[in-house]
């Protein structure tokens, strides 16, 4: 496939950071569910190919399918170019006519079906593996879908889908593994008694290798003065019981810290390398000697293959300017990961001493541009490429039973593109306190 549909204006709210890399991602959703076929692709500028029979397999937007009107409310159209029963070209082009422009598009499962360029660009490439619309089959068949004639709010494959494509193309030799949080961190001032950073974490499924690290001297490459000088991490199981501590990595896992490739940079950060089992587990990060200052505790799952490590959640002081608390993550798909993000402040009143008053929450993407952001849950979030600007329903916090425990903390949902994403969690009146910021992923 050539791609050339370029790069938006404006952010797009579930992360991708192109309409190349959204329409390459549904390419690849489709390569993991199938066997004897996989789609390969090339990026051109937009406006590199200009009609059909040329024998390459286009993607692009257009206002017109090569000429010619695309007919009412038709959101793309997949064109083919055939010598008797071989397929010889295939071009998907999404339609710019009437529609605003490819601003008619966004991604992601906030915004309307039919402004949907994902779930539109996975129907799309569907048809360029040979499959049709199934509720328009004779007979006609009723089954959820992604490869329907009309668009909805399904927004993923479906098991009909992945069965019509494997009956065309096989089952691949490798099952597909879903989505994953990894490399999970949170990076805000440590210091002693109560202001301690404490980072919990939750295996899931199996056991597996787990790199903890705690970062402060580091931190001074990238601009942040007032960091922790010389941490140490301590980790303890959900008893409470002290399982592994380290002050300086070097002293006595180096060479299996080394092989990892994710040695600390300097010799007075702390990392532990040791295999859990399915469990919840609390790392602390603080200063030697009671020292404070900024520190970063991050926990790398080494094994994204087999179980799962998520669901961290980080309390620490927060306050303004460098001392917000800054959580960071990454997903690996190709499939999109749900998550919830919360920040809790007001909800750890009578928990914790001098909680956070009043928290909002902003999703960053690996760019750092803004994709969408909350404070007081019950109000709604506000995706920054929302058309109307209206903020979003909070009701999916009821479905997770994830609600907070507060009406002034805060709280975002999403389904996210695979790629790295920062959390900033602060007070919107850059009031001080103790506050609790939260990454839970969530199926499916």
């Amino acid at each position: 496939m050539m791609i050339q549909v370029g790069v938006p204006s404006f952010v797009l709210p579930d992360g991708f950071l192109s309409w190349t890399a959204d329409a390459e991602n549904a390419l690849a959703q489709w390569n993991q569910q199938i066997g004897s076929a996989q789609f390969t692709w090339v990026e051109a500028l937009p406006g590199t190919i200009e009609h059909s029979g040329d024998y390459r397999n286009s993607v692009l937007f257009s206002n017109t399918v090569f000429g010619k009107s695309f007919g009412s409310d038709v959101l793309a159209i997949t064109l083919f170019v055939s010598s008797g029963s071989q397929m010889l070209e295939a071009d998907v082009i999404f339609n710019n006519h009437d529609l605003g422009g490819s601003g008619n598009f966004s991604s992601g499962q906030n915004v309307s079906p039919q402004r949907d360029f994902h779930r539109v660009a996975l129907h799309e490439f569907g048809h360029v593996l040979g499959l049709g619309h199934p509720d328009q089959a004779n007979p006609k068949q009723t089954v959820s879908a992604i490869m329907n004639s009309r668009v909805s709010s399904l927004n993923h494959l479906t098991a009909d889908d992945i069965n019509g494509a494997r009956s065309l193309y096989g089952t691949p030799s490798t099952p597909p593994a879903g989505p994953q949080l990894s490399n999970i961190s949170t990076r805000a001032r440590a210091a002693t008694r109560n202001d301690v950073l404490i980072a919990g974490f939750i295996l899931q499924s199996q056991g597996k290798q787990i790199l903890l690290r705690a970062l402060g001297p580091t931190l001074a490459q990238f601009g942040v003065s007032g960091f922790l000088a010389d941490p140490t991490i301590s980790l303890f199981d959900s008893n409470g019981s002290l399982i592994a501590s380290n002050n300086n990595w070097k002293e006595t896992q180096q060479a299996q810290i080394e092989q990892t490739g994710l040695a600390p940079s300097s010799d007075l950060e702390p990392a532990i390398l040791i295999t859990l089992q399915p469990a919840n587990y609390t790392a602390i990060v603080s200063g030697t000697g009671g020292d404070s200052g900024i520190a970063v505790a991050e926990v790398y799952d080494l094994q994204t293959t087999i179980g799962r490590a998520s669901n961290i959640s980080s309390r620490a002081q927060v306050a303004n300017g460098e001392n917000v608390v800054i959580a960071g993550f990454a997903v690996q798909g190709p499939q999109l990961k749900s998550v919830v993000l919360r920040g809790i402040g007001p909800g750890l009143q009578g928990v914790v001493p001098d909680p956070l008053p009043n928290t909002t929450i902003e999703l960053h993407n690996s760019q750092g541009q803004l994709i969408e952001s909350n404070a007081d849950w019950k109000n709604g979030e506000t995706p920054v490429a929302r058309p109307n600007g209206s903020p979003v329903s909070p009701t999916y916090l009821d479905l997770y039973h994830l609600a907070p425990p507060n009406d002034n903390d805060s709280a975002l949902y999403n389904q996210l593109a695979p790629g790295n994403y920062t959390v900033i969690f602060k007070s919107p009146t850059d009031a001080t306190g103790n506050g609790l910021v939260e990454i839970y992923g969530v199926d499916p």
